[in-house]
């Protein structure tokens, strides 16, 4: 009978040596892919980005390619601060539904209720419609003097007006269209609510609970550890990225952060210890448009389907930054690209390291993971 116990156990060991083995050979070959992907999108002396992939709370890769400066050869490191633009709407959706929570206001609210300035124009628009692009409201940075309004240091009250007098694209529910006019607006319903800025709120609900010490709300004139410079790509090569203030981001996509801390955000949302569990499938949940049809984008967040899986994601573009987050809640799969130039499509990169994750064609994942 022992001898028959050691045999087994002998087995048992050999199977649990194989499965591991297994698994680091499936990170082995993650991280070995995501090397050799780099070197597609990275120049020589060029900047770079940075990527994070977590597995069931395990690492699998956390790295840095490229350069944070050009000017100075400072290589890129996962602790770099990047500009994360339109990843920042995640935040703003996350505090209305907090304000929600705290029976501050209903998103089924018009939104005239908190904003009794901004003109109707004989449609209910809903705070919902804003979070989830339905509102109809054109969205202001499609303008075409969009550049030089970067420029100026606009209070969210002159953004607003920029767009408030503008006809609505449709009737409100009735189609999905990107508006960061809707988020200007969401920042602005948060301030009244609160009693308190956009930024203090943030601090107070998001940042300080999910142990944030790497993400702000951006000021150029702050001197931050770690932020990195952003760049673009024209015909004579790297450059600088045109300077915009960060005031007319506002609570549309004016947050900075690494990968640690966005991982470090997800898994406190994703843990309920922001919102709860009932707010947060909320925020997951695709919009539904009057018709019936299914738009694809939940509250600040992407909703799909890939390899049989659901996946939340979304992207972020500002000038001289690009980046993009993918969340598989079935197995727990986070992976971040955060990248310091509008050279190098973080969005592409972030959609095939899920192919070489879920060992897909990278084709397939491209085109399945489209945000549009």
């Amino acid at each position: 009978m022992k001898v028959a116990v050691k045999i087994l156990m002998v087995f048992v060991l050999i199977f649990l040596g194989s499965c591991k083995d297994s698994i680091q050979s499936k990170d082995f070959f993650i991280v070995n892919s995501v090397d050799s992907l780099a070197t597609t999108y990275v120049k020589p002396n060029g900047p770079g980005f940075t990527v994070l992939v977590m597995e069931n709370g395990k690492e699998i890769i956390r790295q840095g390619y490229g350069l944070a400066s050009l000017e100075l050869s400072v290589r890129t490191t996962p602790q770099l601060i990047y500009k994360i633009g339109s990843l920042s709407k995640q935040f703003t959706a996350a505090a209305i539904l907090k304000l929600e929570e705290d029976g501050k206001l209903s998103i089924k609210d018009n939104i005239q209720k908190y904003l009794p300035e901004y003109p109707n124009k004989g449609y209910n628009i809903t705070i919902e419609n804003l979070l989830n692009h339905t509102s109809g409201i054109p969205s202001f940075t499609e303008r075409s003097d969009i550049s030089d309004i970067e420029k100026t240091a606009l209070t969210p009250e002159q953004i607003v007006a920029l767009f408030k007098d503008e006809p609505l694209n449709f009737p409100p529910g009735s189609k999905y269209s990107y508006s960061d006019s809707g988020y200007t607006l969401l920042g602005l319903i948060i301030e009244k609510t609160s009693g308190l800025g956009y930024e203090s709120f943030l601090v107070q609900n998001i940042f300080k609970p999910a142990k944030l010490k790497n993400t702000f709300c951006d000021n150029p004139e702050a001197l931050i550890p770690n932020r990195t410079q952003g760049y673009s790509l024209d015909s004579l090569g790297f450059k600088p990225a045109q300077f915009m203030t960060m005031k007319v981001p506002f609570a549309a996509g004016n947050i900075i952060s690494n990968v640690n801390d966005l991982y470090a955000w997800s898994k406190s949302l994703h843990s309920g210890d922001i919102i709860s569990k009932s707010q947060l499938s909320k925020m997951f949940t695709s919009a539904q448009l009057t018709s019936g049809t299914s738009t694809g984008y939940g509250l600040g967040s992407f909703v799909k389907t890939f390899a049989n899986e659901t996946v939340y994601f979304h992207d972020g573009w500002i000038y001289g930054f690009v980046s993009s987050q993918f969340y598989f809640p079935e197995s727990d799969t986070f992976i971040f690209v955060l990248s310091n130039s509008t050279s190098i499509d973080a969005h592409e990169i972030a959609s095939k390291i899920v192919a070489i994750v879920y060992n897909r064609q990278p084709s397939e994942a491209v085109e399945q993971l489209m945000w549009y």
